[in-house]
């Protein structure tokens, strides 16, 4: 019974990953996070054949195997996020340096398999203090310590990038929906926690691991599902964006601008420019208003107006736009002749979402759009 359900769980396991691999690949077009994204799934579906078709037989050199294919997926996890946040950045360095290490490992493996080195059934912990004489097990052990390292050092580069990812979103999107990547945080959570229940499913099996496998399967099915179904609906952040040159010059270490020496005449013309484009223009008013457009629409480049936003007026772009909007839906709360719901005015001052303008208008007035339209009503009734 027990093995019936474990070809149930692995094939559900298969067909999860190789749906997420072909949906991703037909909708990648120009979206290189999407096709990175996509190799990993057929590579996740390939372990799963192997686990699958290797199920019945003893953990020998398949937790050598095991260990090198969990070690490869660590730097294309890696790599699809970042291409998410950084779709321009390189990351040759490190790619190399993990090539360098799996090419070993895979030589390695290769010798231990064609050598008829003498192989050891690994059911325990104990089985593994009993034969700790046995080359494969060191080696083993190495490759783990590897993976745990990688895992947590990957982890970790990932959350500082992100906090820069929100940083720049801030300065150069008036919205933050489907780019925030709010879920980041949460998957690499248990992106994490899968990882270490890897090395504990490895390091602590029992004689009869068929339930264990059963119940592994079920867990990687549903968290591929939903990193599949993230990274379908995730639309591309940067679409068409290129670096200029003195954003990068005019970064510290903490990824913030530093002091930007614009003339007097410059910086003046940019405050009118700013305050045309935002107080008679409205362009706050579209939904998809970024700082590129705003920069071109003032002849200049953005590393400027971002400065000039955030020195002159106090805020960052995003702040500064939605204050703007939420000012506008102050208007029209306070107009008896406004019958349009809350839903509407949100839309009608450039939200995306209605969850987005609560926030803002919560942030900027202490209170709901309801509760502020229903003070103004009583008092108009006055």
């Amino acid at each position: 019974m027990l093995h019936d359900w474990l070809i149930i769980s692995s094939s559900l396991l298969i067909c999860i990953c190789m749906m997420n691999a072909v949906m991703l690949w037909l909708l990648k077009k120009q979206n290189k996070s999407k096709a990175i994204l996509s190799i990993i799934f057929v590579l996740l579906s390939i372990w799963a054949l192997i686990s699958l078709i290797k199920s019945y037989e003893p953990i020998e050199l398949l937790d050598f195997s095991y260990c090198i294919f969990s070690l490869s997926l660590l730097p294309l996890v890696s790599l699809y996020l970042m291409s998410l946040m950084h779709p321009s950045a390189k990351h040759k360095k490190s790619l190399i340096l993990w090539g360098i290490s799996l090419c070993i490992y895979l030589i390695i493996y290769i010798f231990l398999y064609i050598s008829d080195y003498p192989q050891v059934h690994l059911y325990s912990l104990q089985d593994i203090l009993s034969n700790s004489y046995n080359l494969l097990i060191w080696l083993r052990t190495i490759v783990f310590l590897h993976y745990i390292i990688g895992l947590f050092w990957i982890c970790y580069h990932i959350l500082k990038t992100y906090k820069q990812h929100r940083y720049d979103i801030a300065q150069q999107f008036s919205y933050s929906e489907n780019i925030s990547l709010s879920w980041l945080p949460y998957l690499l959570g248990v992106f994490i926690v899968v990882g270490i229940g890897t090395c504990f499913d490895l390091f602590w099996v029992e004689s009869d691991n068929t339930l264990s496998y059963i119940i592994s399967n079920a867990g990687y099915s549903l968290f591929y599902l939903v990193y599949g179904f993230l990274g379908v609906l995730q639309q591309d952040i940067y679409q068409n964006k290129q670096e200029e040159p003195d954003d990068l010059a005019e970064k510290n270490h903490s990824g913030k601008n530093q002091s930007v020496h614009i003339p007097l005449s410059i910086r003046v013309q940019l405050q009118t420019g700013l305050k045309i484009l935002l107080e008679e223009k409205k362009v706050y008013l579209n939904p998809d208003l970024k700082l590129d457009t705003m920069a071109s629409a003032l002849q200049t480049n953005r590393t400027y107006l971002s400065w000039v936003i955030k020195e002159d007026f106090g805020e960052n772009f995003i702040g500064l736009i939605n204050r703007y909007r939420i000012e506008e839906a102050k208007a029209l709360l306070k107009n008896p002749d406004t019958l349009t719901g809350i839903d509407d005015i949100s839309e009608k001052v450039g939200f995306k979402s209605i969850s987005s303008f609560n926030l803002f208008f919560k942030r900027y007035t202490n209170q709901t759009p309801a509760a502020f339209r229903k003070i103004m009503m009583n008092e108009k009734q006055r």
